[in-house]
């Protein structure tokens, strides 16, 4: 996927990039937080409504969805199979869960989207129903990604998973900058990596 996403960013044409709107980081944090408690909220419906029929079993509790959403991309899976590697390196984990492989990801849904968005003639900066079913493609695309290489398989965290990769491109075709997505998906992952090696 690393390999994948580092080729697709160098060969693949792009318009959006990460500061295509210059001097936009601020808002890029305000509004990556403003999705990440989405993402939140939805995590809490979604194990609520499908308690006891898609693997949820415990009524779900603040900490168990902060649990699930900071999980829902498999980063679990990914740090226990680097073990020991970055066991004693906390901060090296940290940089390299929560920050290199979240914009590597961010990236790779930017630039399939993009490339698809061309190749079907379809403005992904403009949300209507071309756009959002091309999205749904490239998320199913995510999700594929998340069962195969990083072994999530649960039926609630590859549901969220896809809800996590539509966030993600529609906060880029709003925004028209890859910027605000990275962040959610930087904060996603370092909110989930922070308890993991404090508690090692």
């Amino acid at each position: 996927m690393i390999l994948t996403s580092v080729f697709l960013y160098f060969a693949l044409p792009a318009t959006i990039t990460h500061n295509t709107k210059p001097k936009n980081t601020f808002n890029a944090v305000i509004i990556a937080a403003f999705s990440l408690a989405i993402l939140l909220i939805i995590t809490f419906f979604v194990s609520s409504a499908f308690q006891g029929i898609l693997n949820v079993t415990a009524q779900p509790t603040l900490g168990s969805i902060l649990s699930s959403g900071f999980s829902t991309l498999g980063i679990d899976k990914v740090v226990q199979s680097t073990e020991p590697v970055l066991a004693k390196n906390p901060l090296i984990t940290l940089f390299a869960f929560g920050v290199i492989i979240a914009t590597i990801e961010t990236r790779f849904l930017a630039r399939i989207a993009e490339a698809l968005g061309k190749f079907t003639n379809i403005d992904i900066t403009k949300i209507n129903i071309k756009s959002i079913a091309l999205f749904v493609l490239v998320s199913l695309i995510f999700v594929w990604y998340h069962f195969n290489a990083k072994g999530v398989n649960a039926n609630v965290a590859l549901f969220l998973t896809f809800i996590f990769a539509m966030i993600s491109l529609i906060l880029i075709s709003r925004f028209k900058e890859i910027e605000s997505a990275t962040y959610l998906h930087v904060f996603n992952n370092t909110l989930f990596i922070l308890p993991q090696i404090q508690g090692g």
